[in-house]
Protein backbone atom coordinates (compact mmCIF):
# COMPACT_ATOMS: atom_id res chain seq x y z
CA UNK A 1 0.00 0.00 0.00
CA UNK A 2 1.37 3.41 -0.96
CA UNK A 3 -0.50 6.62 -0.19
CA UNK A 4 0.36 10.29 -0.35
CA UNK A 5 2.63 12.72 -2.17
CA UNK A 6 5.54 11.09 -3.96
CA UNK A 7 7.74 14.20 -3.58
CA UNK A 8 7.38 14.36 0.19
CA UNK A 9 9.00 12.51 3.07
CA UNK A 10 8.36 8.77 2.86
CA UNK A 11 7.37 6.82 5.97
CA UNK A 12 7.65 3.04 5.62
CA UNK A 13 5.91 0.85 8.20
CA UNK A 14 6.55 -2.87 8.46
CA UNK A 15 3.52 -3.83 10.49
CA UNK A 16 1.08 -6.48 11.60
CA UNK A 17 -2.64 -5.92 12.16
CA UNK A 18 -2.44 -7.52 15.61
CA UNK A 19 0.50 -5.39 16.79
CA UNK A 20 -0.40 -2.94 19.56
CA UNK A 21 2.52 -0.68 18.69
CA UNK A 22 1.41 -0.52 15.04
CA UNK A 23 -2.03 0.59 16.21
CA UNK A 24 -0.46 3.32 18.34
CA UNK A 25 1.62 4.49 15.39
CA UNK A 26 -1.56 5.05 13.36
CA UNK A 27 -2.51 7.86 15.77
CA UNK A 28 0.72 9.69 14.88
CA UNK A 29 -0.02 9.36 11.17
CA UNK A 30 -3.49 10.81 11.73
CA UNK A 31 -2.00 13.79 13.57
CA UNK A 32 0.46 14.42 10.70
CA UNK A 33 -2.43 14.36 8.21
CA UNK A 34 -4.49 16.72 10.38
CA UNK A 35 -1.55 19.13 10.58
CA UNK A 36 -1.26 19.13 6.80
CA UNK A 37 2.26 17.70 6.75
CA UNK A 38 2.99 16.30 3.27
CA UNK A 39 4.21 12.72 3.39
CA UNK A 40 4.00 9.46 1.53
CA UNK A 41 3.08 6.36 3.54
CA UNK A 42 4.17 2.86 2.53
CA UNK A 43 2.87 -0.19 4.41
CA UNK A 44 4.52 -3.59 4.21
CA UNK A 45 3.32 -6.71 5.99
CA UNK A 46 5.58 -8.04 8.73
CA UNK A 47 3.63 -11.13 9.66
CA UNK A 48 3.63 -12.84 13.01
CA UNK A 49 3.86 -16.41 11.75
CA UNK A 50 2.97 -17.71 15.22
CA UNK A 51 -0.51 -16.28 14.83
CA UNK A 52 -2.74 -17.81 12.13
CA UNK A 53 -5.05 -14.79 12.16
CA UNK A 54 -2.12 -12.52 11.32
CA UNK A 55 -1.67 -14.23 7.97
CA UNK A 56 -5.42 -14.28 7.30
CA UNK A 57 -5.69 -10.55 8.11
CA UNK A 58 -2.85 -9.70 5.75
CA UNK A 59 -4.40 -11.72 2.93
CA UNK A 60 -7.79 -10.11 3.51
CA UNK A 61 -6.27 -6.63 3.41
CA UNK A 62 -4.54 -7.39 0.10
CA UNK A 63 -7.83 -8.67 -1.36
CA UNK A 64 -9.57 -5.48 -0.20
CA UNK A 65 -6.77 -3.34 -1.71
CA UNK A 66 -7.13 -5.10 -5.06
CA UNK A 67 -10.86 -4.41 -5.04
CA UNK A 68 -10.30 -0.73 -4.32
Amino acid sequence: LVKGDSGAVTIVEFGDFECVFCQRFAVHLDSLRAAGVPFQFVYRHALNRQSPSSVVSARASECARQQG
